[in-house]
């Protein structure tokens, strides 16, 4: 089992999902996740408008 690192993004005509990672515990993930938040620019925790980031648990992938 793993965590993967969802990225959705709200468009005008569309919605787009990246992964942005894979990870072999809840813990990784939401480091990745506030690493990403950072990246993007927010140090608040919170991602920007029409923008979010997940950690799912996982069967189908490798950590």
């Amino acid at each position: 089992m793993t965590w993967v690192l969802i990225l959705i993004t709200i468009l005008p005509y569309k919605i787009s999902v990246y992964e942005k990672g894979t990870y072999p515990n809840m813990e990784r993930c939401f480091m990745a996740r506030e690493a990403n938040l950072t990246d993007m620019g927010q140090i608040d925790g919170y991602p920007p408008m029409n923008q979010q980031l997940v950690c799912v648990k996982s069967d189908q992938r490798e950590g």
